[in-house]
């Protein structure tokens, strides 16, 4: 700090002391800030008083230093008195250079802004040219001091200029003066110099300028892990900020979470450091388990038919036996159908046991009845009259061979014919017409017409038969 020029001499004039805390206005920084809503038409509450119902900021990492056109384009910024805290200040001087393609002042509508109080009034020294290029003014108010940490003094109309062009408009000392700066408000008012002079860049990065924090600095953990040394308030102050205090060596902030991918598809939260420890598949920072993003480990399914596929347990419709199961050898349990054997008998069993058995399996679903869904077995029906037929046992009105006979050749035994006397029998064997007593034909197949010779009668006479009775 030092002593005031004669410009600001005006201040102890006007003005009575003040706290000392509040008047030490050693850190500060002239901040560019544009606001692109402001537009060429003065509103209500005016253009400062619109800073202050609006636009007003309360970090300077809010500022707005940049203004981007592909042509020619009205433009309004304010000039910001900006400290780390509250502040009161009766005076300040400042100016501006930049090259003249890339911005021209509206005079019009360039002006002052005064404390935001029911009558704001101050004096106004510009130099000759003013607002141009390497020209500056100093303000001193004269309806009680600018009060607060980030405050406009000036508001800047003019028009930026694209074309292809680009620059800085920076703000700077008072060409005039060769001095920029604050004064307070004792009544011998102090100089203190600007710790930063920023700039409004059109198309072009402006020139940011940050007041000198006025607490000590420690660690300040964002979301993503990193560490800056900040001030507690301005930590405080972001949303995002956690204030850790202490150093950024080592970084004491915890690292950001994310989802975590485990070999089975389960999915947990957790920083990387600590899914890698674990064997787990980092998904990202900020990365979520629901819904579920990890790749999920097929495993057999196994369904009432006893098959087996390979799927995720999420497309399993039937019984999933769990990660790393498979189908070969399959596991599933197998269930009991109808098994048919040659001979037409059936038993309800596995598919697997069926076939060993050496029957046939009827497929999942089936059982054995009744009634029963097995085919009974073909064979050789002996008729009486000799004809043979195959058939099953059920449909065999004669004599059944058994499974699998044949009519070819014929098995069937042949009739023949038996005489006993004159009477007429079929029999299928000489032996059975011995045991008869009869005469044994074999050529002869019928007794219809009677193949019998006719029994012989002996002769006699009337008196033989009496004879016979005496």
């Amino acid at each position: 700090m030092k002593r005031v020029p004669f410009v600001f001499m005006l201040v102890a004039l006007v003005m009575g002391g003040a706290n000392a805390q509040v008047t030490d206005l050693s850190g500060g920084a002239f901040i560019a800030h544009y606001v692109p809503e402001i537009i060429n038409s003065e509103p209500p509450l005016g253009w400062c008083g619109q800073y202050d119902a609006l636009y007003k900021i309360n970090n300077h990492s809010e500022q707005n230093i940049r203004v981007d056109t592909p042509d020619y384009m009205w433009t309004a910024w304010y000039v910001l008195c900006g400290f780390a805290e509250d502040k009161q200040f009766c005076g300040c001087q400042f100016g501006v250079t930049h090259e003249p393609y890339i911005w021209g002042f509206d005079t019009g509508s360039t002006q002052a802004c005064w404390p935001p109080v029911a009558s704001p009034s101050g004096l106004e020294l510009p130099s000759g040219g003013w607002p141009g290029t390497g020209e500056g003014t100093a303000l001193t108010s004269t309806s009680g001091p600018w009060d607060g940490n980030y405050m406009a003094v000036y508001l800047m109309t003019g028009y930026a200029y694209g074309y292809g062009y680009s620059g800085v408009v920076q703000i700077g000392v008072n060409g005039q003066t060769g001095q920029g700066g604050w004064t307070n408000c004792e009544g011998v008012p102090v100089e203190f110099v600007p710790e930063e002079y920023g700039g409004l860049g059109i198309n072009a990065d402006g020139v940011y300028a940050q007041p000198l924090i006025c607490c000590p600095t420690g660690a300040c953990c964002f979301p993503d892990g990193t560490c800056q040394m900040l001030p507690q308030p301005d930590c405080e102050a972001d949303p995002n900020g956690e204030w850790a205090g202490g150093t950024c060596d080592p970084n004491p902030c915890p690292d950001p979470s994310g989802a975590c991918c485990f070999p089975d598809g389960r999915c947990e939260e957790m920083p990387w450091t600590a899914c890698d420890a674990n064997g787990g598949d980092y998904q990202g920072d900020f990365t979520l388990c629901d819904p579920n993003p990890c790749p999920q480990p097929p495993g057999a399914c196994c369904y009432p038919d006893g098959v087996c596929q390979m799927q995720i347990e999420a497309d399993c419709g039937g019984t999933w036996m769990g990660m790393g199961t498979v189908c070969d050898p399959n596991p599933c349990i197998q269930p009991d159908g109808a098994c048919c054997f040659a001979d037409g008998s059936c038993l309800d069993m596995t598919a697997v046991a069926c076939t060993d058995a050496g029957g046939q399996w009827q497929g999942y679903g089936t059982d054995c009845g009744p009634p029963n869904p097995c085919q009974p077995p073909l064979g050789a029906c002996c008729y009486p009259n000799g004809i043979c037929a195959i058939t099953i046992e059920a449909a065999c009105d004669g004599d059944w061979l058994g499974m699998d006979t044949v009519c070819d050749p014929n098995p069937c035994p042949q009739p023949t014919v038996c005489c006993v006397l004159a009477d007429c029998y079929i029999v299928y064997s000489e032996a059975e017409c011995t045991d008869l007593g009869g005469d044994w034909y074999p050529d002869e197949t019928t007794c219809d017409p009677n193949p019998c010779p006719p029994t012989p009668i002996e002769g006699t006479s009337w008196g033989s038969i009496k004879a016979l009775y005496r």
